[in-house]
């Protein structure tokens, strides 16, 4: 006999001998639960978010929404769990103790933002920290919980459930017996659990890692450094340049808004030797309304739906370079500014090592107008030169941004 199905046994009979507390509150179905995915083998989890659908005429919006919950293959890995009751609880017996989370190895996540909604009788608490991706859970609730006046809860449906449910729905039979085969990873005798779930999380890096491998095993043109309003090409010694004039589009009109930002104040004085402003093109896996489309986390493969110019800035350290070229750091700015600014002074920090050239990109998710320009003034007027993208009347992407929802 199998480890599993000893596991599964013992579990039973600890079940059956344990006693009910028949007048307390009765604990109900905990969500998340893989009772609401379906089996899929192009997932990487093996199953797919399957979630009721209300009526679509009555609440539209609604039903878009679970319409894309339903295309996931797991839950979020910081799910919102809720656990109905048949009435009132005490809300001082809920504590890591009484409501947890555990994987397959044993290891608890307690939990916090304990919510109690008074209207529909139901516990809401989220994981203490975030769940790993494509991971199996556990959602335990021990006898520690107590109903309002103080009695115990009520387990005899959830024990029944496990101990006795009779069902035609093979899929309702395998996940009652993954439910009893889980139930030891809690460390808590199965007599002492009065309900529990089992639930997978999602795949949160599947799709991103094959578009990874697609870029990698890609030749990408190189940047273009030649976008000058007349095709110059806008490189410059970096102690040539005064400052910068950013125009940039804030309105489809279109209408503008122009900032100056000096060159004179890099952390270390003379170590950056050379900036460039230039573009290259970018596979864009995102359509129309700007969204990754679902594909199977396991056998789908990302389809590249168009391109976008990609604007890069570029700081060179001062001195001779090195024999193989400069090593490069990309830098992705955190801050509420955008990329033509604070990089400048981190570029200078880096720059002082003579060991990086530096490439800053446009932070993640954030959109640039089309008809932006940045001017790079020199100390010779002659060295004048602006790089401006192609005019457009409406703002476009700069980045492509994966909006997945999470459940």
């Amino acid at each position: 006999m199998s480890t599993a199905c000893r596991l599964v046994l013992a579990t039973l009979a600890l079940l059956v001998l344990a006693p009910s507390a028949l007048a307390g509150v009765t604990p109900g179905q905990p969500f998340p639960t893989d009772l609401q995915t379906v089996a899929d083998t192009t997932q990487a989890t093996g199953l797919r978010v399957s979630l009721p659908v209300p009526n679509c005429a009555a609440r539209p919006s609604d039903c878009a929404d679970i319409a894309v919950l339903n295309t996931l293959d797991g839950f979020s890995l910081q799910p919102r769990v809720s656990i109905p009751f048949g009435g009132a609880i005490d809300l001082a017996s809920v504590s890591s103790d009484s409501v947890f989370l555990a994987n397959s190895a044993g290891h608890r996540i307690g939990i916090n933002q304990v919510v109690w909604e008074p209207l529909t009788s139901t516990l809401h608490v989220e994981p203490d920290s975030l769940l790993e991706q494509a991971t199996s859970y556990v959602i335990v609730v021990t006898d520690d919980l107590e109903s309002a006046d103080g009695s115990e809860l009520d387990a005899s449906q959830f024990r029944k459930f496990l101990n006795f449910g009779q069902t035609g729905d093979p899929a309702e039979k395998a996940y009652r017996k993954a439910l009893l085969a889980a139930l030891h990873w809690s460390g808590v005798p199965p007599g002492h659990i009065v309900d529990a779930a089992l639930f997978t999380t999602q795949s949160i890096t599947a799709v991103s890692e094959k578009i990874r491998r697609q870029l990698d095993a890609s030749t990408p043109a190189p940047v273009s450094f030649t976008i000058g309003t007349l095709g110059e090409r806008a490189a410059f010694p970096f102690a040539s340049v005064l400052g910068l004039v950013v125009k940039r589009q804030v309105g489809t009109a279109p209408s503008f808004s122009t900032s100056t930002i000096p060159a004179a104040f890099p952390v270390v004085p003379g170590a950056i030797g050379t900036v460039a402003f230039g573009k290259f093109t970018s596979p864009d896996y995102e359509t129309p309304g700007k969204v990754i489309p679902p594909y199977g986390t396991h056998t789908g493969t990302p389809v590249s739906l168009g391109t976008n110019d990609l604007y890069v800035n570029v700081y060179l350290p001062a001195g001779p370079e090195p024999a193989h070229g400069w090593p490069v750091a990309i830098f992705g700015h955190g801050f509420g500014d955008s990329k033509q600014g604070a990089p400048i002074a981190a570029a200078g920090r880096w720059g002082r090592s003579r060991c990086f050239a530096r490439t800053v990109r446009p932070s993640s998710c954030r959109r640039v107008a089309g008809g932006s320009t940045r001017t790079a003034t020199a100390k010779s007027t002659r060295r004048r030169a602006s790089a401006q993208r192609p005019r457009r009347l409406s703002s476009a992407p700069v980045t492509a941004c994966a909006r997945r929802r999470s459940t």
